[in-house]
């Protein structure tokens, strides 16, 4: 890191800036023609696509554990924003989708989510973005990988 700036606070600002931006998040939401989600739900919403997933690659593209998203894929299922099927390959494994009101609430997330982007990164250049973009994409591969250590350590 560069001299003057204090290593140890770095998570202290990661964390701070997390419950900001999902504040500020949550206030787009209530505003927006969408019905009130939380932040986290959003995320769900985001981490799918057109083809059916499963909740472990939910799981893994919103950095939750797998037994934290399931209330929240509950509460999207009594929204009717997402519909749970079971896989035709394995019984155990549920698959998740959206539904047409799904995608309608997806494509207002993703409008609000560019909202926020754009007074976040107010000031910035497009060199600054791309670095912090990849400083976090980094921080977040080590973290998928630090999980899948854990995973794998824990089912031995």
């Amino acid at each position: 890191m560069r001299e003057g700036i204090d290593s140890s606070l770095i998570l202290f600002l990661i964390t701070g800036l997390r419950d900001s931006i999902l504040n500020e998040i949550e206030i787009e939401y209530k505003k927006s023609p969408v019905q009130p989600l939380l932040p986290a739900q959003g995320a769900v919403l985001c981490a799918l696509s057109k083809r059916k997933q499963s909740m472990r690659d939910i799981s893994a593209k919103i950095l939750r554990n797998q037994s934290s998203i399931t209330p929240i894929i509950q509460s999207l299922e009594n929204l009717k924003l997402i519909a749970r099927t079971p896989s035709e390959k394995d019984l155990r494994i549920t698959l998740v989708n959206l539904t047409e009101s799904g995608v309608l609430a997806r494509k207002e997330i993703l409008r609000l989510s560019r909202k926020v982007h754009l007074w976040l990164f107010s000031g910035t250049t497009t060199k600054d973005r791309s670095e912090l973009f990849r400083i976090l994409h980094r921080m977040r591969e080590n973290l998928i990988q630090k999980h899948t250590d854990r995973t794998r350590t824990k089912n031995k």
